[in-house]
């Protein structure tokens, strides 16, 4: 439990500490890391680059972590009955790509990643403008 302790003050309190110590208010913006700007504006440029790929790398980590941990519940979903039988079948391989698939092209459809090219809606809309479920 102290280990811990000790690693949360290390990784998030003194980081945030130190960044409000140094970064006036004004400076900090939504559309950028804070951690980059205040890195950039005392002249480690490529420290804030670096940041901004090490966030970015994470972002996708997680992202792909969750694709994998959302498949593998589909799939046990569908072999408990909970879900279509169509969502626990399993390629050659093993992996429940029926599951995959189909968690993909939704996760596209919500985000708005695929968009239709016969239609000017955007993602989620109709052509009245309500949003779809």
């Amino acid at each position: 439990m102290k280990q811990v302790s000790y690693r949360i003050i290390a990784i998030y309190v003194i980081p945030v500490f130190l960044l409000v110590c140094i970064l006036p208010w004004q400076d900090a913006k939504v559309e950028e890391s804070v951690f980059a700007i205040a890195l950039s504006k005392y002249g480690f440029e490529w420290a804030g680059n670096l940041f901004l790929l090490v966030v970015l790398t994470a972002a996708v980590s997680c992202s792909n972590s969750g694709l994998y941990a959302t498949s593998r519940c589909i799939f046990a979903l569908s072999k408990e009955g909970m879900a279509p039988a169509w969502l626990g079948r399993v390629n050659a391989r093993g992996v429940p790509y029926n599951a995959r698939e189909n968690l993909c092209r939704k996760c596209e459809d919500r985000a708005g990643i695929v968009r239709k090219t016969d239609t000017n809606t955007p993602p989620g809309e109709d052509e009245r403008g309500r949003l779809r479920v």
